[in-house]
């Protein structure tokens, strides 16, 4: 039976680049998107010019609704769920002054709360399976403490913490990672990565998606023993 793996936030970005690689490697692909439509097709595209099925989901993942109905249109289309990528995200720079209790509201939804909801609705369709991957994808700003970015920040350290409590809760039968990225290097880099100098990184560089996805695929292909564990790739920035 082939495995299907949940992408959140799969059309842009690193979205993209994990949906893509986790396709290369056999999966088929529930692509979640939001604002991202015409992205979201051009992926689908790519993905079944690979041979792999890809059904595409839209849904505003800070609201339990429609997080809800996400999962009832999946399971019409799909017997059964391996992985689940918790990817979708937002970030906006403001420090203490700057934030507002409605982009502290939003930042937290949408980054926190959709990883909460999203693994409480998995993990009851992995538990009849008896077997499933979760895997969260934090950032180095929920392992250092940004104050230009504080809602963020707070945010990507929930998701590390609420990863080690989802890999007690569901252990045996389902494993709970994050991952934890610096700064990744893309095609549509955004202003705060040009402001980041590679030699302030012990690696002198700035990280690849592939990087990244390399590490998704082992960990939804080959190492289902780990979990638990938050890996930070960083080229080093978070031993600083």
């Amino acid at each position: 039976m082939n495995k299907t793996a949940l992408v959140t936030g799969g059309a842009r970005r690193l979205g993209k680049y994990i949906t893509l690689a986790l396709a290369e490697n056999g999966f088929d692909i529930i692509l979640h998107y939001h604002s991202s439509g015409d992205e979201a097709e051009k992926v689908r595209k790519q993905i079944l010019k690979l041979g792999r099925k890809c059904f595409l989901v839209r849904a505003d993942v800070g609201k339990s609704a429609e997080i809800k109905k996400m999962f009832q249109k999946m399971k019409k289309h799909f017997r059964q769920i391996d992985v689940v990528i918790n990817n979708a995200a937002t970030i906006e720079r403001a420090n203490l002054e700057q934030t507002t209790e409605q982009l502290w509201d939003r930042i937290l939804s949408v980054n926190l709360k959709s990883v909460f909801l999203i693994s409480q609705e998995a993990a009851k369709w992995m538990r009849k399976q008896n077997n499933g991957m979760i895997l969260n994808i934090a950032s180095l700003g929920g392992i250092q403490a940004w104050k230009e970015h504080l809602a963020y920040s707070v945010s990507k350290a929930g998701v590390i913490h609420l990863t080690k409590i989802l890999a007690k809760e569901l252990a045996p039968a389902i494993s709970v990672n994050a991952i934890a990225p610096g700064t990744i290097e893309m095609s549509d880099t955004d202003n705060r990565t040009k402001n980041i100098k590679p030699s302030s990184i012990p690696m002198k560089r700035f990280g690849k998606p592939e990087e990244i996805c390399s590490l998704v695929v082992f960990l939804a292909t080959k190492s289902r023993y780990t979990t638990g564990q938050v890996f930070a790739i960083d080229g080093g920035k978070s031993i600083l």
